[in-house]
């Protein structure tokens, strides 16, 4: 939040909440391995313009890559994509 909007989530609100538009995204992602064995989920999502934020989520106590994994497989965050 703060590389966007200073912090401030009134762009999200203006256009997600109480506007009438639904966000259009494309996530890709990779497993990498840490230093101390943990398998760690790293993925790059594009956002307005021509910025991509990447995360690295470390999850811990996972020392094999899973064969797969299910982001938004319930339709929880409302979307285009």
């Amino acid at each position: 939040m703060k590389s966007i909007g200073g912090g401030k989530m009134d762009w999200f609100f203006d256009d997600y909440v109480y506007g009438n538009q639904l966000p259009t995204y494309q996530l890709t992602s990779s497993l990498e391995t840490s230093p101390e064995g943990d398998v760690v989920l790293v993925f790059k999502l594009p956002l307005q313009g021509n910025t991509t934020v990447e995360q690295k989520i470390p999850l811990k106590g996972i020392k094999d890559k899973p064969h797969c994994g299910l982001i938004n497989c319930m339709d929880d965050v409302l979307s285009n994509s």
